[in-house]
């Protein structure tokens, strides 16, 4: 028997996002269509969905960092070198 957990999480993946999509831009034509007088709650209840939505789709782009490379390349925050030359002094 095929195991098929693999591509039916992929799959799920894919429709998420899609109903994110839509989502915001559901949120977006509310967000269009208000008074910025009259509505400022609702204005500030639309937006902070917004954030959030884009919030999560932002989550699974961000590519993860490789420390090693990073200290390689000088680009690795002061502290984490600080702590990477105790450590290596240490014979940690």
């Amino acid at each position: 028997m095929i195991d098929t957990r693999f591509e039916t999480n992929i799959d799920l993946r894919g429709e998420i996002e899609n109903y994110r999509q839509v989502a915001l831009i559901k949120y977006y034509k509310i967000l269009l269509e208000l008074d910025p007088r009259r509505d400022r709650l609702t204005i500030l209840a639309v937006i902070r969905c917004i954030d959030k939505l884009e919030r999560h789709s932002q989550e699974r782009k961000r590519p993860r960092n490789d420390k090693k490379k990073m200290l390689a390349e000088g680009t690795l925050a002061w502290h984490y070198q600080k702590r990477n030359q105790l450590f290596r002094k240490a014979g940690l």
